[in-house]
């Protein structure tokens, strides 16, 4: 029966990884003594490293190289030899040096300069996402801050079209209360003109009555008549009056005879004696 090796690529190492591989086999130590010589420490982030160093790319695949030789020299020291060697990514070198096409010095630093250029790779890459998540973060800054200019500006122009309506009514007002202001010096001028009109047709037809009553006091034909009855001679408010209808000798007065009403233009006395002309 043949028997075949397949070496593991990046992802299977553990922390504590070929600790007790090396205590129990001498050439498995022997092995990680002289990957120590090219490259100090690496049994000791194989047997006491983190998990998170060894989830580094430069870390892992020269302790997973190591942990793969040691295990395939204590097989050897055993007596048991392989057939055939195979190996996934990283463990493609494993089985060449197991194989012999390379020898342990060669395949050790052809998996440290591996690890070196892939974590510089991944590195480089995760710089790149962060440059890109910034560049992304400005743009979006960006955009944000244009929007906040643009709704400011929308907010000065609507403040702006607000400050002219307002404007344009007070404005508007102004003019209003300017014309109800004039309307109403207007009518109050006008009012004050038909008053003193009033006024001067009013002390205009005194004057013609004063005129016309003087012109009947000086005509002897207005002044004929009697004097007027005393006030005891009429009755209380509310009652008709007892006017005599004749003088004292038994003839009718010229205002009473026959009880009719005297003529237009005969005037008449009040209580005080006072002649007011009928017109």
């Amino acid at each position: 029966m043949k028997l075949a090796v397949l070496y593991a690529g990046q992802g299977a190492q553990h922390p504590g990884m070929g600790q007790e591989l090396a205590e129990i086999s001498p050439a498995a130590a022997e092995v990680f003594q002289k990957l120590d010589a090219l490259r100090p420490a690496t049994s000791a982030q194989c047997f006491s490293g983190t998990d998170e160093e060894l989830k580094e790319t430069k870390n892992t695949q020269p302790c997973m190289f190591a942990v793969e030789l040691a295990a395939a020299a204590a097989l050897t020291e055993a007596g048991i030899k392989a057939d055939k060697a195979a190996g996934f990514s990283l463990g493609e070198i494993g089985a060449l040096t197991y194989t012999g096409a390379v020898d342990l010095e060669t395949g050790f630093h052809l998996v440290c300069r591996r690890g070196e250029l892939m974590q510089a790779a991944a590195e480089e890459q995760r710089l790149q996402e962060e440059a890109a998540a910034e560049a992304q973060r400005q743009r979006e800054e960006q955009q944000r801050l244009e929007e906040e200019q643009q709704r400011q500006l929308e907010e000065q122009q609507a403040a702006e079209a607000q400050a002219q309506r307002r404007k344009e009514i007070t404005s508007t007002v102004l003019k209003v209360a300017g014309a109800l202001a004039v309307l109403a010096a207007i009518v109050l001028t006008v009012r004050a003109i038909l008053i003193s009109k009033w006024k001067k047709a009013r002390r205009e037809k005194e004057r013609r009555l004063a005129q016309r009553a003087r012109r009947r006091g000086d005509n002897p034909e207005y002044q004929r008549g009697d004097a007027a009855p005393a006030p005891e001679e009429y009755d209380r408010p509310g009652q008709e009056k007892n006017v005599p209808q004749g003088t004292d000798d038994g003839t009718e007065s010229p205002a009473g005879q026959s009880g009719r009403k005297p003529e237009k233009g005969s005037g008449s006395r009040d209580r005080r004696g006072k002649y007011t002309p009928r017109h």
